[in-house]
């Protein structure tokens, strides 16, 4: 069961989501520096883009971690594995933000942001290596 490791589609996926991780990293802490300037009290931001930018990473990584796991089992299988991990990933993100918005120490806003940042870098990245894409842009008149 653990030949899926090895296959050339499981490299490139991860060669893909360890760049998408790094991107995310170094996007949370230009966001959170640009914070300190723009909020009157970017401690409260700061912490609320970092619970944010964690959460959205461990969805991500999860998320990955399942498609890895459900490409190795049998479409019925893979079906529920999938489901059940959708649920639980779900519940988390709703408790972590429920936790998010009791804590006086955490913004609300800089937890979206952090949690939203994760999902821009992955529209910027398939934006910026699709030269298809910039092809059709470019071309219109």
């Amino acid at each position: 069961m653990r030949e899926y490791r090895h296959s050339e589609g499981v490299k490139r996926l991860s060669e893909t989501v360890r760049k998408i991780v790094l991107y995310t990293v170094f996007a949370l802490l230009v966001v959170s520096f640009v914070s300190f300037f723009l909020f009157r009290r970017p401690a409260d931001e700061v912490f609320g883009i970092g619970a944010g930018g964690i959460l959205g990473l461990f969805a991500f990584l999860d998320l990955k971690n399942a498609l890895v796991r459900s490409s190795a089992m049998t479409p019925s299988r893979a079906k529920a594995y999938a489901a059940m991990r959708y649920a639980l990933r779900f519940a988390i993100i709703g408790l972590v933000f429920a936790l998010i918005i009791k804590s006086p120490y955490t913004s609300v806003f800089g937890g979206v942001i952090g949690f939203m940042t994760i999902k821009l870098v992955v529209y910027a990245t398939h934006l910026f290596n699709d030269r298809a894409y910039y092809g059709r842009i470019i071309g219109r008149k």
